[in-house]
């Protein structure tokens, strides 16, 4: 079912489970958002990760980092956050 849905139906499906949507898919993702904005359109939050950053298997990297953001916010909504390694 979610194959079949544009990236903003996508975004408003998760909004609408109270998710944050994860994404390798900065490009359209970044301009999703925009337009939501302009619209004046709420979304539940945007976690944008960069390949540069973590590999596609690197699961346990990226659930913990995401595990780590989500601690240290309590509301993403409208936010359109970059997960980044920590390199220290």
């Amino acid at each position: 079912m979610l194959e079949a849905l544009d990236d903003a139906d996508m975004l408003r499906l998760a909004t609408q489970q109270h998710r944050v949507l994860v994404t390798f898919n900065i490009a359209d993702f970044v301009e999703v958002a925009r337009r939501l904005a302009n619209a004046r359109e709420d979304h539940a939050g945007i976690i944008l990760i960069h390949s540069q950053s973590y590999r596609r298997t690197e699961i346990g990297a990226i659930v913990g980092s995401l595990d780590d953001l989500l601690k240290s916010r309590s509301d993403l909504t409208n936010n359109v956050l970059y997960l980044t390694r920590d390199r220290s």
